[in-house]
């Protein structure tokens, strides 16, 4: 059983034993469930944002006066043990998470998925078109097994990954931790040996996956990266896109700066790296600008004037 699985029923039970028994102690829960004090206190915090909505009445209440002497005091947690009603766009956005949860979850658990997603068809309204197709850049059958295998039993992974910044191949052993979706794309958290550090790498490029015998030797970082957090590590640039080139761009999240009457729109995007912004900004062909820095543009210049030529030599 995963961590996040036993904390969660763990934050399950908590609910209904501290309903019965007003101003436990932490100390007391802790030894109970068998965990740090620090760690249930958390845990006791969290539930103060729990719900069914984020009104009054539909969210736990907690005594914060009484946690800091030690003492854990929850009210307003009545409507747990109300049948959930849910309004269309929430049936609707269930259905989504579900459809997504689908496609990277481990083949015991489809037929649960299945049966969840079929109960909340059942129960929005008939008026509203039921079906909701959900797609990501999943990786092969094969390659979602032994990601996942590797991560339920702790071992190691060798996999051949090609790199979207470069187009190089590499074979690298990594330690797997946990598989999460960002942007319709599914990604794998790890410790990778080759580049000595925490890496983050999408699945769909990963073209073999071996599991192991050997266990994982190294503990995921708390806490872990964010996915598109590039830190000091990063690269950014200013840039002038004209409409037609805007669907480029808008999967980089950019912050945009100004737009003018032309719909031309000025962006600041960030990337992991110099190379991957020149190959993003020539797939627009001349529809995407460099504003900063010069040394980008610098760089540009020559990317395409090394592609002219190549493609002069062609014919």
């Amino acid at each position: 059983m995963s961590s996040s699985t036993r904390q969660l029923e763990r934050m399950l039970a908590l609910v209904p034993y501290l309903q019965v028994n007003e101003g436990v102690p932490v100390a007391e829960l802790a030894q109970r469930f068998g965990v740090p004090q620090k760690l249930i206190q958390r845990e006791i915090m969290t539930l103060a944002l729990t719900g069914t909505r984020p009104t009054h009445g539909e969210m736990i209440d907690l005594d914060y006066a009484g946690l800091d002497e030690g003492l854990a005091f929850i009210r307003n947690a009545d409507f747990m043990a109300r049948p959930l009603r849910l309004t269309v766009l929430e049936g609707a956005s269930l259905v989504a998470a579900l459809g997504v949860l689908r496609q990277i979850a481990k083949t015991d658990q489809t037929d649960t998925i299945d049966q969840v997603t079929a109960k909340i068809h059942s129960a929005l309204s008939p008026q509203h078109d039921p079906s909701i197709t959900v797609h990501l850049n999943t990786p092969a059958e094969d390659i979602r097994h032994s990601v996942n295998e590797a991560i339920e039993l702790g071992r190691q992974l060798k996999v051949r990954y090609v790199s979207d910044h470069s187009d190089s191949e590499s074979v690298r052993i990594i330690d797997p931790y946990k598989v999460t979706v960002e942007r319709a794309q599914v990604y794998l958290s790890a410790w990778c040996h080759l580049a000595e550090g925490q890496r983050i790498f999408r699945l769909d490029r990963i073209s073999e996956a071996d599991v192991l015998t050997t266990p994982i030797t190294r503990d995921p970082m708390e806490p872990s990266p964010e996915l598109f957090d590039f830190g000091e590590h990063g690269f950014q640039a200013i840039l002038d896109v004209d409409p037609i080139a805007r669907w480029i761009v808008e999967p980089c999240q950019p912050e945009r700066m100004s737009e003018s009457p032309g719909g031309v729109i000025r962006v600041r995007v960030h990337a992991m790296d110099e190379q991957w912004m020149v190959r993003l900004i020539m797939s627009g062909g001349g529809a995407i600008r460099v504003v900063e820095p010069d040394a980008l543009a610098q760089r540009l210049r020559a990317a395409a004037a090394l592609a002219l030529d190549a493609y002069d030599r062609t014919q």
